[in-house]
């Protein structure tokens, strides 16, 4: 894991910085004004004889795109030189990430972009993603002390989670996952079936919150089905292939935190700075063979076992608990508004063992692009893009966000303690969907020191791919697997792996 330092101090710029500030002091009207001016007064960094155009890539919806399009608005009023063109991709991340790479043969590829860790892996391959370490340090126009103590640590070093030093990445949208279900869950009381489940007491949110995956699949769901079956009026519809007590919906998000929850190796960067795949080993297959064992007995499923989101299963009642992104939490409340879902934690490995309690982090961050000037990079483009994103996650903006782009996390403290944000937060006198947005941001505030990503490098996307491989095949089989079965789909999965690594 590379780290660069997060505690600001003093700073020694980069070549390139120190050639824009030689820039800068050789054009008055492109550097900052230098007769005093007030603290808290910002003074631009680019004049009028220095105009610089940026553009923005994103794949957000109609929402996202009117909020950034007033960010530029209000970012000109303080960088008035600086024109941001902000565009949104069709398709989906991976579409984004196509045509940013298709576009570095060209030169048509944005300066700031959406993206995920494995997309900046491969535009370091090119030599295209910018290391944004010094112009976050810089004492004028980084981040501050307080910034750097306000940001969610989480979402700074998932940045930094690449195959060479530096910070190539930065928060911008982040989400997890949780586990929805519905409240009517809350007070049954299986102590007949099993007396151990809660200690004998009726189910409580507090118990959905603290699962494990050992006392979900050997206790609750056998105990949920035995109950089940006693009732006119089923809270469970077995009915259809797909029905199953729990459903995630994503089956390589899946692997990945089990890995991390238990300990077991998944990938990693070697010492030369190339990505080692590691997940064919005892461990995991034992996880699998968990999930196998769960699946046949129809208490689990996944997206790829499904064919489809679990959530659309959860609304007709045929899955009980619906694992999935809290960024789009609006697609948990069913249709018809039949119940509002309580939001827990996902649930984890037991206590022990070197186990330990792990959420995927996930949602866009972003990542800045360089471009060339006359066969030099064309630093103010990056500059630019720098103080644009920045001003985007100040304080008051990244509020604005988390509360208007449907279930995205703050990446701030402040935010989450301004009184927009509490007000959100509240519960009472809400239902439906404003309810269930309610009862995530209530959900974010417990699990923030909780989250990891995995490192990025040239193939992570296709371990990726195979880790979800996986865990479809083990869910998807309708026998129990062997030995010998698991540990084919674990070598081609690997071997598969293997090949992308460059």
């Amino acid at each position: 894991m590379n780290k660069s330092r997060l505690a600001k101090g003093i700073t020694v710029l980069s070549a390139a910085l120190l050639l824009v500030a030689c820039n800068r002091a050789g054009n008055s009207s492109s550097s900052p004004n230098s007769s005093k001016t007030p603290a808290d007064e910002y003074v631009p960094y680019f004049g009028e004889d220095n105009p610089v155009t940026i553009t923005l890539w994103t794949t957000a919806g109609e929402t996202g795109q009117a909020i950034l399009n007033n960010y530029v608005t209000a970012f000109n009023k303080k960088e008035p030189f600086i024109t941001v063109k902000n565009e949104q991709v069709s398709g989906n991340y991976d579409t984004l990430k196509e045509n940013i790479i298709t576009g570095f043969s060209t030169g048509t590829y944005p300066d700031l972009a959406y993206c995920y860790p494995d997309h900046v892996a491969e535009y370091i391959y090119y030599g295209n993603a910018v290391d944004l370490t010094d112009y976050i340090e810089d004492p004028e126009y980084g981040w501050t002390d307080e910034d750097m103590a306000d940001l969610i640590p989480a979402f700074v070093e998932e940045g930094q989670e690449y195959n060479i030093e530096g910070t190539y990445s930065v928060p911008f949208s982040k989400s997890t996952e949780a586990m929805f279900y519905n409240p009517a869950l809350v007070g049954i009381n299986l102590k007949s079936i099993d007396p151990t489940i809660n200690n004998g007491n009726p189910l409580t949110e507090e118990y959905f919150n603290t699962l494990t995956w050992d006392e979900l699949f050997n206790k609750l769901c056998p105990a949920l089905v035995t109950y089940n079956n006693g009732l006119t009026d089923k809270i469970w519809v077995d009915s259809g292939a797909h029905s199953a007590i729990v459903g995630y919906d994503s089956d390589d998000n899946f692997f990945i935190t089990l890995a991390e929850q238990y300990g077991y190796a998944y990938t990693s960067i070697d010492a030369s700075g190339r990505g080692s795949v590691n997940f064919n080993n005892d461990g995991m297959k034992e996880l699998m063979k968990m999930l196998n064992n769960a699946a046949t007995k129809k208490y689990l499923t996944t997206q790829g076992a499904a064919g489809g989101y679990v959530n659309t299963l959860s609304a007709e009642r045929k899955v009980l608990f619906s694992i999935g992104s809290t960024g789009g939490i609006t697609y948990q409340q069913p249709s018809n508004d039949a119940w509002t879902p309580n939001v827990a934690r996902v649930p984890q490995a037991p206590a022990g063992n070197g186990h330990k309690v792990a959420l995927m982090s996930q949602g866009p961050s972003m990542t800045v692009l360089r471009h060339m000037n006359n066969g030099v990079i064309d630093t103010d483009r990056i500059m630019a893009s720098w103080l644009f994103y920045k001003f985007m996650t100040e304080t008051d903006n990244a509020t604005n966000w988390a509360l208007n782009s449907t279930g995205y996390m703050p990446i701030r403290t402040s935010s989450m303690e301004s009184q927009a944000y509490q007000d959100a937060y509240a519960t009472t006198g809400k239902e439906n969907v404003e309810l269930l947005t309610a009862r995530g941001m209530q959900y974010y505030s417990n699990i923030t020191n909780y989250m990891f990503t995995s490192e990025a490098f040239v193939g992570s996307s296709e371990c990726r791919n195979q880790a979800g491989s996986i865990v479809q095949q083990a869910v998807s089989s309708d026998h129990v697997l062997t030995d010998a079965e698991l540990d084919t789909i674990f070598a081609t999965a690997y071997n598969n792996a293997l090949a992308a690594i460059k």
